[in-house]
């Protein structure tokens, strides 16, 4: 029974509805300004780290774990307590997701310094130089036909007068709040629970991307939020009740397939593989289930018959700061079935749960209710749910990814053609042992990872299986209610298929970049696991081990998707005697257009090349394909190579000393001394060019030599 102050049950539910949906503006601001100190004072540590970090200390990186755990393990705990509300839990993924941007933002406060940063701010810089899109880039010649984050951050730069640095900082962090607030969403709406969709969002923030390659300024980093927000619109459409808000949500759905289609190509074809994989399923769950209806489909007896909900009081009815608990007393779950019972007159506690279900928005009213119940979906809402099928958008994306690749960007299959298949084929080899495997734990450059850190890898593996488990066995018995749900499972177990991919040296950068897409699917799994501490009193156990699960897993993430040298900040600028000097690199980028103007072509090495192209600008040529790492590396100029020279119709060559210049993620920097970036290359190597009559040194800085070769086209190769 309903205890005597109870409101009269017939207006109970919407009262309790339109009070809980008005989030933290009818609840006050509940732990949000404890949580931004906390979360400042995280960040403050990690700025410090930075600091210590580029002038050669290194005893920092303490201080970006505890940093990372402040602004992760608090908001954790908060967002799991049953006191926690909607607009709370939502400001606070927001605030995480931003707090997390800003890391990275710390860490290189001057400039771009990511490899892919440089590759898209020259597109930016080209938009705005000429006014026009789809301009040349000579070391990724793709993305420039992929133009929607540079076009963007171009308008954003001419409209405020900001650089394109500057305006791209701010291009990612709106991107940022997208991402968190459409996994939020997604998965609050899939799940029924706000509690949920919070928990969810956290464990996306846990993915090992985020904190710094989903952050970068590159084209993934904002298509991937589009996309997950045209699968969160789709979910949208097909829940809300109402025709209008459906055919609103289908057409915003409509007007963002285009952004991810012209801003990035995986994302697109991941987003169409989506679609269309939820297409599939859903035709068959239909079919299934004409032949074997759920019980909660059958249309029930004229007397258990749902009924609209009750006319929604006035809003002056609203007893202030009243929570659901508070409104009723006794057991929240009682009590609302209680007061279900005296709204419709039925005494099917079944019933019940699927009245609620057809509100759509159950756990408004009390996360407990979730907790201890399967809600299951009325009759009614499963007809309409039926008649707003995701065929259309999956026919209407693949159309606009096939247009868009036949038109604009045909060359993008030759461009992924060959990284898949070399993937596919080494990760055979590496099977059947023909192949070499990649060691663990130890980067490109040789630096190995300690012994605590692996093991904090190790642990927040573990403890993302354990998650995963416990959410399948959750979702299992509604898995295949919906079809989305079934996409976004097999995306999650796909994840788990991935992380072997890693010792494999072609496919384990390919396998890394995909799980910014699969921890959509892992961090809805892993938000259905919401353990329960018994008796009440340990529910503190519950939440403490929310937080721990987070914060090991971010941390482990960033062990993983991150070398131990680059985590804290490089120095970039170092001042003598009152002056600024930029890195070797820079500085010979800079000092290119003065003296040699602009867009000229020349060779050099993989972090001289990016900084060329946008400091320059220059029209700069590096890698393996064509092999100019080669020609720079080789102690001798092999016959093949003057061949090559012409054939590139390279200007200039850049012959750099340093070892770390080929690195594209530290040669952007000073080496600390005595570093393993710090080394020299052999002298035979430095100075072969010396020694031919069609290379002219016109610039010297003692460690970047640049030599120009236009004689080379004029003279005859040897015979």
């Amino acid at each position: 029974m309903v205890a005597t102050s109870t409101p009269d049950a017939g207006a109970l539910l919407p009262v309790l509805y339109e009070h809980d949906s008005s989030g933290v503006i009818a609840s006050g601001w509940g732990a949000i300004p404890l949580l931004i100190l906390s979360s400042a004072c995280g960040l403050a540590l990690v700025t410090l780290a930075d600091a210590m970090s580029r002038s050669g200390r290194t005893e920092g990186q303490a201080l970006l774990w505890i940093g990372i755990a402040l602004i992760v393990a608090p908001t954790a705990w908060r967002v799991t307590t049953s006191s926690a509300t909607r607009g709370e839990r939502i400001l606070l993924v927001v605030l995480v997701g931003l707090a997390l941007y800003a890391i990275k933002v710390v860490h290189d406060p001057f400039a771009f310094t990511f490899a892919d940063e440089f590759v898209h701010q020259h597109n930016a810089n080209e938009i705005l130089r000429t006014g026009s899109l789809f301009n040349g880039n000579s070391i990724l010649p793709i993305t420039p036909l992929y133009p929607g984050l540079e076009a963007l951050t171009a308008g954003v730069a001419s409209t405020t007068g900001m650089t394109t640095f500057g305006a791209g900082l701010i291009v990612i962090a709106a991107s940022r709040v997208i991402m968190m607030l459409a996994i939020y969403f997604l998965i609050e709406s899939l799940s029924s629970s706000t509690r949920a969709g919070a928990i969810g969002a956290l464990f996306y923030a846990a993915g090992p991307n985020f904190l710094f390659f989903s952050a970068q300024f590159s084209y993934e980093s904002l298509a991937l939020p589009l996309s997950a927000s045209v699968l969160f619109m789709l979910v949208a459409m097909r829940s809300s009740e109402d025709a209008r808000t459906s055919f609103g949500w289908g057409a915003l759905a409509l007007l963002t397939v285009p952004a991810v289609v012209v801003t990035h190509h995986v994302s697109a074809y991941i987003l169409t593989l989506a679609l269309v994989g939820t297409s599939g399923v859903s035709v068959f769950l239909s079919s299934y289930r004409t032949r074997h209806p759920l019980q909660s489909e059958k249309p029930l007896p004229p007397d258990a018959e749902v009924v609209p909900p009750p006319v929604t009081a006035p809003q002056s009815q609203l007893v202030g700061d009243r929570t659901f608990g508070d409104g009723l007393g006794g057991t929240d779950r009682t009590a609302l079935i209680a007061a279900w019972r005296g709204a419709t007159g039925t005494r099917s506690r079944e019933d019940a749960f699927a009245y609620l279900s057809w509100l759509d928005r159950p756990t408004r009213f009390a996360d407990e209710i979730i907790d201890t119940t399967l809600v299951r979906t009325s009759w009614r809402k499963a007809v309409s749910l039926r008649g707003r099928s995701p065929l259309p958008l999956a026919t209407y994306t693949t159309t606009c990814v096939a247009l868009w690749l036949v038109v604009v960007a045909n060359t993008t299959t030759g461009y992924l053609s060959p990284v898949l298949s070399n993937a596919v084929d080494l990760t055979l080899k590496a099977a059947t042992r023909d192949a070499p495997t990649r060691a663990l734990f130890t980067s490109d450059a040789g630096a190995v990872s300690p012994r605590w850190e692996r093991a904090v890898v190790i642990v927040s593996v573990l403890v993302l299986v354990m998650w995963l488990l416990l959410g399948l066995r959750a979702l299992w018995k509604r898995l295949f209610r919906d079809a989305m749900l079934v996409v976004l499972t097999a995306s999650a177990l796909l994840y788990l298929a991935t992380l072997p991919l890693r010792v494999v040296p072609a496919a384990w950068e390919s396998a890394i970049r995909a799980s910014s897409f699969l921890f959509v699917g892992v961090a809805l799994l892993a938000a259905q696991a919401r353990p329960r501490a018994r008796p009440r009193r340990f529910a503190w156990v519950r939440l403490a081990l929310v937080g721990f699960s987070a914060t090991i897993m971010i941390s482990g993430g960033v062990i993983a998707g991150w070398p131990t040298n680059l985590r804290l900040a490089s120095p970039y600028r170092v001042k003598a005697e009152g002056t600024a000097i930029d890195p070797p690199g820079a500085a010979a980028a800079r000092w290119s257009t003065q003296a040699i103007g602009t867009f000229n072509r020349i060779g050099a090495e993989q972090s001289d090349a990016r900084l060329l192209m946008v400091y320059g600008p220059q029209e700069a040529i590096a890698g393996v394909f064509p092999a100019i790492d080669e020609v720079l590396h080789t102690p001798t100029i092999e016959s093949w190579q003057p061949d090559l020279l012409r054939q590139l119709r390279l200007r200039y060559l850049m012959v750099d000393n340093r070892t770390n210049s080929s690195d594209v993620l530290a040669g952007y920097f000073f080496a600390p001394v005595g570093s393993r970036g710090a080394a020299e290359r052999p002298p035979e190597v430095r100075d072969k060019f010396e020694h031919v009559s069609w290379a002219d040194r016109v610039f010297d800085s003692g460690t970047i030599v640049l030599y120009d070769i236009h004689r080379l086209g004029n003279e005859q190769p040897p015979p």
